[in-house]
């Protein structure tokens, strides 16, 4: 019996453990985000940016192709612009 209640015991403090590890890696990646790499602030910048300004920043692209209206695709090696008017809808990156 006493057995019995030590591993019960034993079993709540993996899970004890194991949910403070998993709180502390959405922490973690949640401040990565906002404030790392990929944050709120840089995401915002980079879709701000009119068309003028990229192409400026990188220079000639490699293909440029009228969609229809105001609507624009313009393509550098690795990264892929729509632009709608004077401002970008989408971007893909295609390198890692």
């Amino acid at each position: 019996m006493e057995n019995v209640m030590n591993r019960r015991k034993g079993k709540r403090k993996m899970v004890v453990i194991g949910i403070i590890v998993l709180i502390f890696i959405v922490l973690v990646i949640f401040l990565k985000m906002k404030y790392g790499t990929y944050g709120l602030h840089d995401f915002n910048y980079f879709f701000r940016q009119s068309k003028q300004e990229i192409l400026e920043k990188d220079g000639e692209p490699v293909n440029r192709e009228k969609l229809y209206g105001n609507c624009e695709d313009i393509k550098f090696e690795d990264i892929e612009y729509t632009f709608i008017g004077n401002y970008m809808e989408s971007v893909r990156i295609t390198d890692p």
